[in-house]
């Protein structure tokens, strides 16, 4: 259900938009940002990532501390 109104609202203000899953990939057409990411964590929690660069930086898996 999030993920439908998050589509809803990128295709309203996107050139292309792509969805995988929880994830919402918007290539807007004007602005300062190339792509907006938008991925539904829970109920709760929306990261959103945008980048002014040709794709996403990739950014290595976060790692839990140990005791």
């Amino acid at each position: 259900m999030m993920v439908s109104a998050l589509l809803m609202v990128g295709i309203a203000m996107a050139a292309d938009v792509q969805t995988n899953g929880n994830r919402v990939t918007i290539r807007p057409d004007g602005g300062q940002a190339k792509i907006v990411c938008l991925e539904v964590i829970n109920g709760n929690i929306i990261r959103v990532r945008a980048t002014s660069q040709d794709a996403l930086p990739q950014k290595p898996a976060s790692r839990r501390a140990t005791a």
